[in-house]
């Protein structure tokens, strides 16, 4: 407080001297030299203080250090720098050497007045060698470049992308043809835009066709080959999903202008979609659905027969090497079917018979014995009837059974009620 009061009558001592130096003496014998108070105008407010901090000029309050200048005119910030408007370096030749920035120094800038050609270069080294690197390239022209550099071996940084005054991006050349141009390391391109059309275009190293990918601002995605973007339309994919092969306007989800010819390296592999006589069709000599990794043939179409499993069906239309699995089969027609065993005429085997085949066959009659099926295999419906022959002759069996048993029941009811007759006689005497 007293150095307060002592500060005021200083104050206004020097100035009604008309001084033009104000001299405050320091504080203590240590590092906090004179210092200048600025009280604050109500409680809101923080109070600030402007010192001699051991040689630095300092702002701070509430014991906090916020700002300094050192002897040599540094000035060094303790919290956030807030711009509102950029910071400028006024020339060249006051801007920092290259190296002589320490990392958290200097936030953004720009750097104005130059005279020359001067590149500003922001990067880290370690090692003596650049490992990042970003160049803004200063030629007193609209045409400034900027360039990104990395390094991942011992050597100086290597431009990986390059940015025109244009815009045009460059990755992998410094010269870029289009909005985006990637290349490798032996040249093969990749273009984004190029041609200021909605493309991705893939360029080769030797000459060969450049293709295009790219949106024909017409609800198309066209497929091109050519030095330009959409010279020569090969394949055109509509918003409707629908795929044109040589057209750009298909018809139909897949439309090929042309005939599509699948050839293999023997003549009776191949298969063609073809028009012929007015009609559309399929023309193949043999088709074949081969597993390579050693399943064989999946499935054989040869000469109207077809082979499932096999390529051998034995003259018939459809021949299966395996088990078939279906919700249903239908024979179409068949002319014998069984019925006839109802017929009246029909002389039905006696059980005596039936078992003498047995014993003498070892299977039943006009059934085909388990190594006839293993040699021949059987027809479906031809068994179907036999099987349902032997079992509408069961039915007939059981039918005479039932009215066997029927006729024994009745009598066997008959003599109970005479032998009932007979014990009641027989107890009254």
């Amino acid at each position: 407080m007293k150095k307060t009061i002592l500060l005021l009558i200083l104050l206004i001592t020097s100035f009604s001297v008309k001084a033009q130096t104000l001299v405050v003496n320091p504080q203590n014998n240590g590092v906090e030299g004179g210092e200048i108070k600025l009280m604050n105008s109500n409680s809101s407010y923080n109070p600030w203080n402007i010192d001699n901090y051991a040689g630095n000029l300092r702002f701070y309050h509430g014991n906090t250090t916020y700002f300094t200048v050192n002897p040599s005119g540094d000035v060094n910030t303790y919290n956030d720098f807030l711009l509102n408007n950029a910071l400028r370096v006024s020339s060249e030749l006051k801007f920092p050497s290259e190296g002589s920035v320490s990392e958290g120094v200097w936030g953004n800038y720009i750097l104005t007045n130059n005279s020359t050609s001067r590149t500003l270069r922001i990067g880290v080294s370690n090692d003596s060698y650049t490992r990042g690197e970003i160049e803004i390239e200063n030629n007193n022209s609209a045409s400034a470049k900027m360039f990104f550099k990395t390094s991942n071996a011992g050597v100086g940084a290597s431009t990986r992308m390059t940015i025109l005054g244009d815009g045009k991006v460059g990755v992998g050349t410094t010269n870029p043809y289009s909005l985006l141009d990637v290349r490798t390391s032996n040249n093969k391109g990749l273009r984004i835009n190029s041609n200021d059309e909605s493309a991705i275009s893939f360029w080769p190293n030797n000459g060969n066709s450049v293709f295009h990918l790219s949106h024909g601002h017409d609800n198309k995605l066209h497929l091109s080959h050519g030095s330009n973007v959409g010279a020569i339309k090969l394949m055109t994919f509509a918003n409707s999903g629908r795929v044109g092969i040589g057209t750009t306007s298909p018809a139909d989800m897949l439309e090929i202008a042309g005939n599509l010819k699948i050839n293999g390296s023997r003549t009776d592999d191949e298969i063609r979609f073809e028009s012929q006589n007015g009609f559309h069709r399929i023309a193949f000599r043999q088709l074949r659905f081969y597993d390579w990794d050693g399943g064989g043939d999946n499935l054989t179409i040869n000469n109207g027969t077809v082979g499932i499993g096999t390529t051998d069906t034995q003259g018939f239309k459809l021949g299966v090497n395996g088990d078939i699995a279906a919700l249903e089969v239908k024979i179409a027609t068949y002319t014998n079917w069984a019925d006839f065993v109802f017929n009246k005429d029909y002389k039905l085997p006696t059980l005596k018979e039936v078992e003498t085949h047995i014993k003498e066959n070892g299977h039943l009659k006009d059934i085909p014995s388990a190594e006839e099926i293993k040699k021949e295999g059987f027809y479906l419906a031809e068994m179907n009837a036999k099987l349902l022959k032997k079992i509408e002759e069961l039915t007939l069996y059981t039918i005479e059974q039932e009215k066997s048993l029927e006729s024994k029941d009745l009598k066997i009811k008959n003599l109970e009620e005479r032998l009932q007759k007979i014990e009641t006689l027989l107890l009254k005497n």
